[in-house]
């Protein structure tokens, strides 16, 4: 079951208004491309998701990659997330994969499992940058 909430109007069948959601008690397979934000309270299985914003409540389960604007976490999601804002890892949330975001928010209470990069810079090689900061400093001071 996917459904369009209108914060405004409770739910409505007119996409574009508000956020998407998957339900609680609900289960969808696929590929997600929205442009606007999404909200998964049920369970989603898919390659991948691409959304503005993306929520996984509490009771939501999520396997796949996720690229989007910003993340909510609350509940569980398996696959590697590009975040081009920021991640907000709510207590009680678990997270298995790598993420990228220039902005990551963490509480007590998260399970994070993979390699995380926060940087503004997120196709740049930070390494390299870094390396090469030290490349003036003489030997000895090494």
């Amino acid at each position: 079951m996917i459904a369009f909430l209108n914060k405004n109007k409770g739910y409505t069948a007119t996409p574009g208004e508000g956020e998407s959601v998957i339900g609680e008690g609900s289960y969808f397979h696929g590929t997600i491309d929205s442009v606007s934000d999404l909200r998964i309270d049920g369970i989603y299985q898919g390659s991948n998701i691409k959304a503005n914003v993306l929520t996984v409540g509490k009771t939501g389960m999520v396997k796949t990659n996720a690229y989007v604007g910003s993340l909510v976490l609350e509940g569980v999601l398996v696959g590697d997330v590009i975040a081009s804002i920021r991640v907000l890892l709510m207590p009680g949330s678990k997270l298995v994969g790598n993420l990228s975001t220039p902005e990551l928010i963490t509480s007590r209470g998260v399970l994070f499992e993979g390699a995380c990069r926060v940087s503004s810079e997120l196709n740049t090689d930070i390494s390299k940058s870094v390396k090469n900061m030290f490349k003036d400093i003489p030997e000895d001071m090494k």
